[in-house]
């Protein structure tokens, strides 16, 4: 029920909201309301008021987090859902994929080669006009925390659920979870919705923390775009040249991206160390006589 909903700060509410109003009244046969001065005239101060860019201001997570989500999630102890909620952070993380990006896969489109594994995207958010969008990631030998050992290690959980068609990270009944527990909670024939993940995400990784936080404080912090800023924060900080880790994560615009990287204490204090030093630099060479 959006009604009920806090209103997002986002120009790309009004923008979404009024082309599907548009594209209802369209389909049954109706002029649309949203093509009228007054609407044209709010959706113009509205985009001067709050800017076209799209709000984002949760933090990224570490990897370290996501790891701690790993040892947690991902045992032979833990059921289905346990391993759907850890598996899609881990996927998001090292993929940069947002939410949706990783909701509509399907066993069709996962594929494992000698050296990475292949993930297919028939659609991503900002790459519309492309047939497919390709994510490679790097098999690591060796590495406990290997994505692509991870996602292995996860179709073999979900065996009876890993048909071609059937959706990588599939729903799960809530209910039957808390009253019958991880393992008797069978995934759905439905994708994992944006709640649910959202939900499960900050139940379990949030007291994992190295300061443990409650839902929602995790909420007021995290968000399912997280992981794939965290993915992009890492790779920024690991001095991976801008365009490479642009591709990967597929940025229509290298405004976009740079909304997605968060540089470490080291790398912004270097700003300031390399121009403060070559001013003292200037300074001595000044000095010298000549």
């Amino acid at each position: 029920d959006r009604t009920n909903r806090r209103p997002s700060g986002s120009y790309a509410a009004i923008r979404t909201a009024s082309a599907a109003i548009s594209q209802m009244h369209r389909i049954n046969l109706f002029p649309s309301p949203t093509l009228s001065l007054p609407c044209t005239m709010v959706r113009s101060a509205a985009k001067r008021s709050l800017g076209l860019a799209v709000r984002n201001n949760k933090e990224p997570f570490t990897w370290a987090n996501v790891c701690s989500l790993i040892n947690d999630r991902c045992q032979h102890s833990t059921g289905f859902s346990s391993w759907i909620i850890a598996t899609m952070a881990a996927i998001c993380f090292a993929g940069f994929c947002r939410y949706s990006d990783a909701a509509n896969l399907l066993w069709e489109d996962v594929s494992f080669h000698g050296s990475y594994m292949e993930l297919c995207f028939k659609k991503r958010k900002n790459d519309q006009h492309k047939l497919h969008g390709v994510v490679r990631v790097a098999k690591l030998p060796g590495n406990p925390y290997c994505v692509f050992d991870l996602t292995s290690r996860y179709r073999t959980v979900m065996a009876r659920f890993s048909s071609p068609l059937k959706w990588v990270f599939p729903s799960f009944c809530g209910t039957a979870l808390l009253r019958l527990g991880d393992h008797a909670c069978e995934p759905l024939p439905t994708p994992l919705s944006y709640q649910a993940y959202r939900r499960y995400l900050a139940r379990w990784m949030g007291p994992l923390l190295p300061t443990p936080l409650p839902p929602a404080a995790f909420l007021a912090r995290f968000g399912t775009h997280s992981s794939r800023s965290g993915g992009a924060s890492a790779a920024a900080n690991a001095d991976i040249p801008f365009a490479i880790w642009g591709q990967h994560g597929g940025w229509r615009s290298a405004s976009s991206q740079l909304r997605y990287m968060g540089l470490d204490e080291t790398h912004v204090l270097s700003v300031t160390r390399a121009i403060l030093s070559l001013a003292r630099e200037d300074e001595s060479s000044d000095d010298d006589p000549q």
